[in-house]
This record gives C-alpha cells, structure tokens and sequence, in this order.
C-alpha cells in the first residue's frame, strides 16, 4: 500500500509539474518518490539499481552534449535566423519550420528540440 501511494503521489506530482509546497521540478519529484520508495522498502536498493536503463542514460547525455555544443557554435541561432527569413510568407514559414523540428527531432531528444524551437517560433 506504501509503494502505490508514494507512486500516485509521484504521478500526480509530476502531472502537475510539482506539488504545492515543495520547490520541486518533474526530476526532483521523480527523484523524491524513487528515494521514497527504497526509503520505506518498497523497492531494495540492488533492485533500484538495476531499474536503471544505462545506456539509455549515456544515450540522452550524449544527445545534451551534442546540443549544448550546437548551441555554443551557434547553430541555434544561425538556424533561427534562416527560418525567419521565411517569416513574411506565413505558410512557408511554418513548412520550413515544421522540416528543421522533424531533421533535428530525428537526430536529437525531442525535449532539447522544443527549447531549441520556442524562441524561433515565438
């Protein structure tokens, strides 16, 4: 019973991006409830453990890595200001940036391309 409250309390947190009260992101409230659930015994720690996926781990950080390199040669930036020269032609601006989310989509995490396309877009 201790393991499906902590879960649902988990859930929800990170359903609603955090809980009132606490300064927490979705991470930290993920966090919180995988400590919980090895702090009240509802998962052993050698269990926790092999509950992570490594390689899908090293495969997102090595994804950050290349964005935040992209990032720092200013490819965002660069790519920001070819889109918008599409901007005076409305329909083609949003064919030209539909075709860079789903080329940068294919190649990198989905989360780093919608920070990468907000300010464009916006």
């Amino acid at each position: 019973m201790t393991a499906l409250v902590i879960f649902f309390v988990s859930y929800l947190g990170i359903a609603m991006g955090g809980i009132p009260g606490l300064t927490l992101d979705r991470v930290g409230i993920a966090i919180l409830g995988a400590i919980a659930m090895v702090a009240f015994g509802a998962v052993s720690p050698q269990e926790a453990v092999r509950c992570i996926d490594f390689p899908t781990l090293c495969l997102l950080y090595g994804l950050m890595i290349i964005s935040a390199q992209l990032r720092l040669g200013g490819f965002y930036t660069a790519a920001a200001e070819k889109v918008l020269n599409f901007s005076h032609r409305p329909r083609l601006f949003l064919l030209v940036s539909m075709l860079l989310s789903a080329v940068l989509s294919a190649l990198l995490a989905n989360d780093i391309i919608c920070f990468a396309m907000a300010p464009i877009l916006a």
